[in-house]
């Protein structure tokens, strides 16, 4: 968090003693504090915007890792007074699978960044919050995000009010938005948490490219909402009256 002070340079700064012995632990904990301080703030200006908006309907998770963003919707969720929201968190629960390695990033490899479905489920329990809503559907994308699947929730009723991507991989990605269009609804917001993460940040590759393609071709239109830190970017669906 950054402290305000009242001289020069007006921000608090880390000096030589603060971090003399500064490690890749230090690293990543001041990386990890930041990102998802400004997750959080995400969410709860995200969840404002759904209740405000009076945009019913539930959130879907596609990549569940520490389960970081799921808990901020849980606790939203609940600091929003939300009624009847389902929480479904898509991942494989392995960690991510083979892809061509062109993202460049080395800890990206397969089976990296595994939260399993017994850890996901205890994280749940300790948290406490909705957890008769929760419902996962393990299973690399590729695999597990089937018509069959869909008619499943379809049939459910299943709607979309938020919908959290966090697959890293445009392999993952493509199949994640091929999935998901018939549960958008005007008001969905879709965030996009690694628009700018790997592939050096092109965007004409990684999750960035494969929304890019998904727009083309969904029912939908998409308008910027907020920008989340350097790596996430979200949008609000809509439809085109003049259309």
């Amino acid at each position: 968090m950054i402290e305000t002070i009242i001289k020069e340079p007006w921000v608090k700064l880390d000096t030589i003693k603060e971090t003399k012995d500064w490690s890749k632990q230090d690293e990543i904990n001041w990386n990890q504090r930041h990102r998802q301080n400004e997750n959080y703030r995400f969410f709860i200006n995200a969840f404002d915007y759904i209740v405000c908006n009076q945009i019913h309907g539930d959130y879907l998770e596609f990549g569940c890792h520490r389960l970081r963003t799921f808990r901020m919707a849980l606790t939203e969720a609940r600091h929003q007074n939300v009624e009847n929201m389902r929480f479904l968190a898509f991942d494989s629960f392995q960690g991510l699978p083979p892809s061509d390695g062109t993202h460049g990033v080395k800890y990206w490899d397969p089976g990296q960044l595994a939260t399993s479905e017994e850890e996901f489920w205890k994280i749940i329990k300790q948290h406490g919050l909705y957890t008769e809503n929760v419902k996962t559907i393990p299973g690399y994308y590729d695999k597990s995000l089937t018509p069959d699947l869909k008619k499943q929730l379809l049939e459910d009723s299943v709607k979309a009010a938020f919908i959290c991507i966090d697959c890293d991989l445009y392999e993952s990605g493509v199949s994640v938005f091929e999935f998901i269009d018939d549960f958008i609804q005007e008001g969905t917001v879709v965030y996009i948490e690694g628009w700018f993460a790997g592939y050096k940040g092109n965007p004409n590759q990684g999750l960035s490219k494969a929304f890019r393609d998904f727009e083309k071709r969904s029912k939908f239109k998409f308008v910027d909402f907020l920008n989340v830190s350097w790596m996430g970017r979200s949008f609000i669906a809509y439809k085109d009256l003049l259309l």
